[in-house]
């Protein structure tokens, strides 16, 4: 019985000042406001009052008291000063707990169904937590080809054991049909052919039917970088068995290119110098003629007297294989001190939908002006080396994601010849070969916290050493900049021992788009001839990323050491589509 008592009119409402609650043992006054959702100094009336009693209810009887009851609700005024009491008088009955429990299932094994939930003989009753143990197991069968499974509580049964009561529960699973998968039909790809997409699946023709695969469908699509949307995965055309998977898809333009310009003002001590910009130019194909193919132009200047060039081509699915194999040149002029020219072949074999393992080679020679041999003591030289390594990637959405996990780590090992100039090897008693290891690790952890609010942790690091402990300038990591530490030049800091953190606050508006504070962290070390060089370098600032008619634009704002506001460097991005 459950009966409400209200002192005056049931439909004006009366600030409560006090809650009062009697005959409770086993839950105290404390969980039980909580379960009420009523707080002192608001309003309340009949209707909301009785809301708050089907919540103490629930609450009771989610705690195993199935007989629980109220048998009065008082609400009382007692002056215009001190507001409102309401009482409640409570009988709580007796614990209920979990009594035999019996399975009835028509296929696969009962040993691995009564595995997958957690509960037992002796736990205390809570049917809403049994609904969603079965929840499991109808997944379960889901996943192993029985998608139009039915679970069932069929009876149920109340008796008493040494003052104990108990309720046995009888379940029964009806698997229906095993499902087979006839065909995957793939809609809204104007460009992208469908073998593209496919191939990226872990789905095939004729499988049974798996629920977490097919759940997987969009995050790995994501992961291409070609579409704006893909809509869950549908089942059409049940019959006799097989049923069509339809995937639905909406391309984004994947030949982009990618411009950044930045103002770096002169030092406040240096009032002859003048300010001067930075930028870059991206080509990037990522779907060659929708075929996956990927061609890369880039070009950066990072300073005054620095410029970079790479170009870059890959070749998806050798043979009808997981194995893309990628080769590609890079040119450097670093400070016009040395030019630097590469040639790297990269491969990568996609091992899951989240890993894939990647090896690399590359031949670099460095060729120093004669300032920097006789100055800086760099020689000519050239390196070959061999890189291995794994990647792991959970992000649900690489672009702006929400939540997951990224992971790189690599060794490399090669050789390096020094080659001229004779009289600097000789003075500076130059081994002419010298052995060659790296290290490279990135960790990426994004974690959302409310619904539009998301954390970011970004870690970098790398290292590099010589069996002959003679590294030059020309081995060292660079790093600075936009994409690695803000609030510094691109390119301001190198080392033989390199990391930075990135940690970003986002406030996701959109899709694509996102507003965040920034706070960075970067080290490096490196030895010379005069020492041990190293520091910790902080940074720190705000930045912007939003969609466009043009496409993506990013706008960084970052203060380094020392820094003031008018002293802060600007970047600006802008990512357009064709």
């Amino acid at each position: 019985m459950l009966l409400t008592l209200l002192v005056g009119n049931g439909y004006s409402q009366e600030v409560v000042e006090k809650y009062e609650f009697f005959g409770n043992e086993r839950i105290d006054d404390d969980q039980l406001q909580t379960w009420s959702g009523l707080k002192e100094g608001f309003a309340v009336n009949l209707s909301i009052i009785n809301a708050a009693n089907q919540k103490i209810i629930k609450g009771y009887q989610e705690a195993g008291y199935l007989y629980a009851r109220i048998d009065s609700t008082v609400l009382t005024g007692e002056d215009e000063k001190k507001g409102s009491i309401v009482q409640w008088y409570i009988n709580e009955g007796e614990l209920v707990r979990l009594g035999k429990v019996r399975m009835v299932a028509d296929s696969l094994s009962m040993e691995d169904l009564e595995n997958l939930v957690d509960f037992n003989e002796g736990d205390i009753y809570r049917r809403e937590y049994i609904e969603s143990e079965l929840a499991v197991i109808g997944r379960f069968y889901a996943e192993s080809g029985y998608p139009l499974a039915t679970i069932d509580i069929t009876n149920t049964s109340l008796r008493s054991e040494e003052d104990i009561k108990y309720i046995d529960i009888e379940i029964k699973i009806n698997s229906g049909p095993g499902i087979i998968i006839n065909k995957i039909i793939i809609r809204g790809n104007q460009s992208t052919q469908d073998e593209v997409i496919l191939r990226e699946l872990d789905i095939i023709n004729g499988e049974k039917y798996n629920q977490k695969k097919i759940d997987s469908v969009p995050k790995q699509l994501n992961h291409l970088g070609y579409f704006s949307d893909i809509l869950p995965v549908r089942a059409i055309g049940l019959q006799n068995g097989k049923t069509d998977l339809l995937i639905e898809v909406k391309e984004r333009n994947t030949t982009t290119f990618d411009g950044i310009i930045g103002y770096i003002p002169p030092a406040p001590t240096e009032t002859s110098e003048e300010g001067y910009f930075t930028g870059l130019i991206n080509l990037n194909f990522r779907n060659l003629f929708g075929t996956g193919r990927k061609f890369e132009v880039n070009w950066r200047k990072p300073d005054k007297f620095s410029e970079e060039f790479r170009i870059f081509y890959e070749e998806p699915w050798i043979f009808n294989y997981p194995i893309n194999i990628g080769a590609g040149l890079e040119r450097i002029v670093r400070d016009t001190t040395y030019i630097e020219r590469s040639y790297f072949l990269n491969s990568t074999l996609k091992l899951s939908a989240e890993f894939k393992g990647f090896l690399n080679f590359s031949h670099k020679e460095v060729i120093p002006d004669s300032l920097a041999s006789r100055n800086l003591r760099m020689t000519r030289n050239i390196t070959t080396d061999g890189e291995i390594g794994i990647k792991f990637d959970t992000r649900d959405y690489p672009l702006n994601p929400r939540k997951g996990i990224r992971y790189m780590a690599s060794f490399s090992f090669g050789t390096k010849e020094n080659t001229g100039p004779a009289y600097l090897i000789k003075e500076d008693s130059l081994a002419l070969r010298e052995g060659i290891k790296k290290i490279r690790g990135h960790l990426s952890y994004i974690q959302r916290l409310w619904q539009n609010q998301v954390f970011a942790f970004n870690f970098n690091g790398f290292h590099i050493e010589g069996d002959k402990d003679q590294l030059q300038l020309s081995d060292h990591f660079w790093f600075g900049g936009f994409g690695s530490l803000r609030g510094y030049r691109e390119n301001q800091f190198h080392g033989t021992t390199v990391s930075w953190i990135n940690l970003e606050y986002r406030f996701i508006v959109g899709r694509n788009s996102r507003v965040f504070l920034f706070s960075d962290w970067g080290f490096y070390q490196y030895e010379d001839a005069t020492g041990i060089k190293n520091d910790i370098l902080p940074g720190y600032g705000v930045g912007i990323r939003f969609d466009t008619p043009l496409g993506i634009m990013g706008v960084d704002y970052g203060l380094g050491r020392g820094d003031t506001f008018s002293t802060g460097k600007i970047h600006f991005g802008l990512i357009n589509s064709f």
